[in-house]
C-alpha cells in the first residue's frame, strides 16, 4: 500500500500529505448527489474533511485498488495475491493513519 500511495500521490510519508488539498465542498456534495464527476483518476484527492466510509472517499478506494491491480501486474508481483477486501482494508488504514496528521 506504501509503494501505491507513493505512485499515486508523489508521497514517501505520511506526513507528505499536510499539503495536500481536500476536493471542495460542492464537488464532493455534487459526486454525492449523483450530478457531479466524482474522482479524478489522474490527479486524485482524498476528502480528509470526511469520514472514510464518505462516498467520495469509497470511490477513491476504487480506483487505488484498480490502480494496485494494474501495478501488481505491470510489475508482476511475487507475494501471495491477497483478496480485494484485504487491500480495501488496508487502504482504509493508511487513510485513517494519514487523517491523523493532516
Amino acid at each position: 500500500v506504501r509503494e501505491l500511495f507513493g505512485n499515486i500521490f508523489s508521497v514517501t510519508r505520511d506526513e507528505d500529505f499536510l499539503s495536500h488539498e481536500s476536493p471542495s465542498h460542492e464537488v464532493v456534495m455534487s459526486f454525492t448527489k449523483g450530478d457531479g464527476p466524482g474522482p479524478d483518476p489522474i490527479n486524485l484527492q482524498w476528502d480528509f474533511t470526511g469520514p472514510v466510509s464518505l462516498l467520495w472517499n469509497q470511490a477513491v478506494i476504487e480506483i487505488l485498488l484498480d490502480k494496485l491491480h494494474a501495478l501488481c501486474a505491470e510489475e508482476k508481483w511475487t507475494t501471495k495475491p491477497r483478496s480485494d477486501e484485504y487491500w480495501k482494508e488496508a487502504i482504509k488504514q493508511k487513510f485513517n493513519r494519514i487523517k491523523v496528521i493532516w
